[in-house]
């Protein structure tokens, strides 16, 4: 009987902390994505972006989650601050041009000057000309994004190095 009213009373205190902890990230006061519970500006630390509005994160204005459902992120729609094309939502060809998401097609019927300037941040990232891609080593333009010229592949480190065994990816053969 003891054992009983001892089961009972646990199912209660799990029934009375299930209802209010109905996220699990209520339990430790930080969220992973948008949408996810937060109490203070502090539970929304680990998304980028975001700012916590009536109790859920949030992204912040030119900021939109990168999918609809599950754990999202704030991605950045045209205007929006950003350091890689990573960081802009992938819509309308936007891309992270002079730390800004921006049509790509958009910036290069541009000024003709500006748009010279432009050099891209990662190997996949949009391009036109090779210059596009001057700045990451051993990259050209192939089919409007920088990838690694002829005997180089992208290794681990996300760059291009000589093709041996040790830097092949499926893309490239050795």
């Amino acid at each position: 009987m003891k054992i009983l009213v001892i089961a009972f009373g646990l199912l209660l205190v799990a029934s009375i902390l299930g209802a209010k902890f109905n996220y699990p990230d209520r339990l430790f006061g930080v969220t992973n994505g948008v949408g996810g519970y937060c109490d203070r500006q502090r539970g929304c630390e680990n998304v980028r972006n975001s700012e916590c509005f009536r109790g859920k994160c949030k992204c912040l204005t030119n900021y939109r989650p990168s999918r609809p459902w599950g754990e999202s992120i704030c991605k950045g729609i045209i205007s929006a601050i950003c350091e890689s094309d990573d960081d802009c939502l992938n819509l309308d060809q936007v891309s992270c041009i002079f730390n800004t998401c921006q049509n790509f097609t958009k910036f290069l019927e541009s000024d003709a000057e500006v748009t010279k300037l432009y050099r891209a941040t990662a190997l996949g990232s949009r391009c036109k000309t090779n210059e596009h891609c001057s700045n990451l080593n051993n990259s050209i333009c192939v089919a409007g994004k920088c990838d690694c010229i002829d005997g180089y592949g992208i290794s681990f480190l996300a760059s291009c190095e000589p093709l041996d065994r040790r830097f092949c990816r499926y893309r490239k053969r050795c």
